[in-house]
């Protein structure tokens, strides 16, 4: 059985500096998809980024926030 990657696909994350958010956005990545890993802390987010070697982008929101949501 052929092994299946997320190579191709995009996913975003919440939470992605800590606890199951960030477990989430590594397995994701690892898995080769392209992940949008949200955050309100950019220490923590910067250190997930660094972590799955460049392949998930960090976007700083709070989104409970509605402005921030929006962007």
């Amino acid at each position: 059985m052929a092994e299946k990657t997320l190579t191709g696909k995009v996913c975003i994350v919440t939470g992605t500096g800590s606890g199951l958010g960030r477990a989430m956005t590594l397995a994701l990545a690892a898995a080769g998809a392209k992940v949008a890993g949200v955050d309100i802390s950019e220490a923590a987010a910067a250190k997930t980024v660094a972590d799955a070697d460049g392949t998930v982008a960090p976007v700083i929101a709070d989104i409970t926030r509605e402005d921030d949501a929006e962007r």
